[in-house]
C-alpha cells in the first residue's frame, strides 16, 4: 500500500502536507491552514496534431515519489511520465518538487522537464489555487501581473491572468506569488 501523505517541515513554524494520491497539498502554520481547492486537478495543455489536449498529472501512467534533503532544504519530488493522447503514448516526462528552505522557510514549487514532448506545451497549471472560503478584507494575494498586483481577498470580481500568465511577459514579469494576512499589533 502506498503511503498517502508526506509531511515536509523544517521547524514547527511551517509544514506542507502533500497527498501522493491526488497530488494536492495543504500549507500549515501554528495559526493558519491553507488548503488547496478540492476540485483542482493540475494539468498541462499540449498542442499536438493541430489540437490542444489537456493532460492531467494524475493520468500519467507512471507516478513515483521520493523524499529528499539537501544542505538548503527538504521536500518531495514526484516524477510523472507516460502520458497518452487517446491511445497514443506521448513522450512527456517531468518532475515536480515541493520543498521548504532551511533559512527563510520559504516554500518552493518547481517543475523540471525531463524529456521533450512531440507537441508544444501551451500551458502548465500547477500548483493550484488555495480555497479561501472566508472573504477577509485584511488578506491579500500578490501576483506578478503587469508591475505587480495586490488583490484584497474580498475583491468582488475574479481576476484572470493576462497572456496566459507566461513568465517574463506582461502577464507575469517575475516568477513570484504570495498570500498575506495583515496582523495589527497594539
Amino acid at each position: 500500500m502506498v503511503e498517502q501523505q508526506t509531511i515536509i517541515n523544517n521547524t514547527e513554524n511551517i509544514k506542507v502536507v502533500y497527498n501522493k494520491i491526488d497530488l494536492s497539498f495543504n500549507v500549515e502554520t501554528p495559526n493558519k491552514v491553507w488548503c488547496q481547492k478540492k476540485d483542482f486537478k493540475p494539468y498541462v495543455d499540449i498542442s499536438y496534431n493541430d489540437e490542444i489536449h489537456r493532460l492531467y498529472f494524475e493520468n500519467a501512467e507512471s507516478i513515483t515519489h521520493k523524499s529528499f534533503e539537501t544542505g538548503i532544504g527538504r521536500g518531495i519530488k514526484c516524477l510523472l511520465s507516460n502520458f497518452k493522447i487517446g491511445k497514443e503514448k506521448i513522450e512527456l516526462c517531468f518532475e515536480i518538487s515541493i520543498w521548504i528552505d532551511n533559512i527563510y522557510e520559504d516554500i518552493h514549487f518547481e517543475l523540471i522537464p525531463i524529456n521533450e514532448v512531440q507537441g508544444i506545451i501551451e500551458k502548465i497549471v500547477w500548483p493550484g489555487p488555495f480555497d479561501f472560503k472566508k472573504k477577509e478584507k485584511d488578506n491579500y494575494t500578490v501576483i506578478p501581473m503587469m508591475l505587480g498586483c495586490i488583490i484584497p481577498n474580498n475583491w468582488a470580481k475574479e481576476v484572470h491572468p493576462m497572456e496566459n500568465g507566461r513568465y517574463y511577459t506582461r502577464g507575469a514579469y517575475m516568477p513570484w506569488w504570495d498570500k498575506l494576512k495583515i496582523i495589527t499589533v497594539i
